[in-house]
């Protein structure tokens, strides 16, 4: 029996173009940088790989307190692909500028906090 109040649910659309639109929307949701975020998506080995690229000063809102906010994405991510027979990876990058910029620069080691050398004899 079909509820008259409800909408029909829309035919499904392909797994991989679902779940990049609810990243999409996702992401979006919660950043500032709009213009200076996007997602792309590969395939490897099988698995749908979709890139999550926002400005440095929105990665934080992204990942969340001590990461529970990209968890649940990509938990949701990850039953959505199931349901759809499908493997998925999120990756999340955080770059000056947003897309069109540079990528992170990794932390330049300072002294003293490397692996102890021991002396040789």
């Amino acid at each position: 029996m079909v509820n008259p109040g409800l909408a029909p649910l829309p035919s499904a659309m392909d797994s991989p173009t679902a779940l990049q639109e609810f990243l999409q929307y996702t992401v979006m949701q919660l950043i500032e940088h709009r213009d200076r975020a996007g997602i792309s998506h590969e395939v490897d080995r099988g698995r749908h790989v979709f890139h999550v690229i926002v400005d440095e000063a929105d990665l934080g809102k992204v990942i969340g307190k001590n990461g529970f906010t990209i968890s649940a994405i990509r938990c949701l991510l990850l039953a959505g692909a199931a349901r759809g027979d499908t493997r998925a990876v999120l990756k999340v990058e955080g770059r000056v500028g947003g897309v069109l910029g540079q990528p992170r620069r990794a932390a330049e080691p300072t002294e003293g906090t490397g692996p102890a050398e021991s002396p040789t004899p």
